[in-house]
């Protein structure tokens, strides 16, 4: 099997067991981040080293999404 196919099969996987097991801890964070920020309170994420990437692709830009306050610290990498 292609190298490329065998992964997205291993990320297949993955994702199932995910959702198999994750999906009501998944909606829980999403009701309570979704209840702070209809309060009018932030969402703080936090990320450090390459875990940085999916926090600033929460940050508020113009258009974009108001509600996640990114914590990122960049010495800590």
């Amino acid at each position: 099997m292609k190298l490329a196919k065998q992964w997205l099969l291993n990320a297949r996987e993955v994702m199932d067991k995910l959702e198999k097991t994750q999906m009501d801890n998944i909606e829980k964070a999403a009701n309570i981040m979704a209840d702070s920020i209809e309060c009018g309170r932030w969402v703080h994420t936090f990320g450090c080293g390459h875990s940085t990437l999916p926090i600033e692709e929460m940050y508020p830009r113009i258009g974009g999404f108001v509600g996640f306050h990114p914590i990122i610290e960049l010495p800590l990498s």
